[in-house]
């Protein structure tokens, strides 16, 4: 009798390890990086847009895609939110930030995952018909991570993450922008550059911890 339950115990582990291996369906994962980059467009009355640094993670073995991916924006104390949909996939985040040089970059298509595959992308989203009228404002923001992949076909979401914006920084992003020069020369843009709330405590915590070391 404990010869059978081994064996059943054989079989079973066998049939898991070979799903393991060979039989996972499509897996998704999307995490958001430490980093986020806002900006404000005066050109076009001040119209919100950003720059978020995406993980992109196949936990199974099976090939999937990703087909689009959305953040939902809530300013917390005043109520006010929007959605933001992956408009392009920054190509080179090499290019010196805070000048008049936008990096290059496609038009968002999708994101195909391998088995077991990860990937990094800054993507930039900006509002979707309807939030046009969306602006940023001082205070506690929390941002919604949704993807939707050819696997399952519907949204979800996938992570969350808070960031704040103060005064000074809202003055910033407000900032028009001239025109720019003849000859080319670069200008500053009113970009805001900054670490998610989990980040930032991350860093407050280890602080204390060396202080108290």
């Amino acid at each position: 009798m404990a010869s059978f339950g081994i064996a059943i115990v054989s079989l079973m582990a066998s049939l898991w390890l070979i799903y393991w291996v060979h039989l996972r369906g499509f897996c998704a994962r999307i995490t958001a990086a430490e980093r986020i980059k806002l900006r404000s467009d005066p050109a076009s009355g001040g119209r919100p847009y950003f720059e978020l640094d995406l993980i992109f993670m196949n936990e199974g073995v099976k090939r999937g895609i990703i087909t689009s991916i959305a953040v939902f924006l809530q300013n917390v104390p005043q109520g006010d939110n929007a959605l933001f949909h992956s408009a392009g996939i920054i190509l080179d985040r090499s290019v010196k930030q805070g000048l008049h040089v936008e990096p290059p970059f496609d038009p968002f298509c999708a994101i195909p995952l391998g088995k077991e595959e990860t990937l990094a992308k800054r993507i930039r989203f900006v509002p979707v018909a309807g939030c046009e009228n969306f602006r940023y404002s001082a205070g506690h923001f929390k941002a919604t991570v949704w993807g939707i992949h050819n696997k399952r076909n519907r949204w979800e979401p996938f992570d969350t993450f808070a960031f704040d914006i103060s005064e000074s920084e809202l003055a910033e992003l407000a900032v028009s922008m001239p025109n720019p020069p003849v000859d080319g020369q670069p200008f500053p843009l009113p970009w805001i550059d900054k670490p998610v709330a989990a980040a930032e405590e991350g860093l407050r915590l280890l602080q204390s911890q060396l202080r108290k070391a």
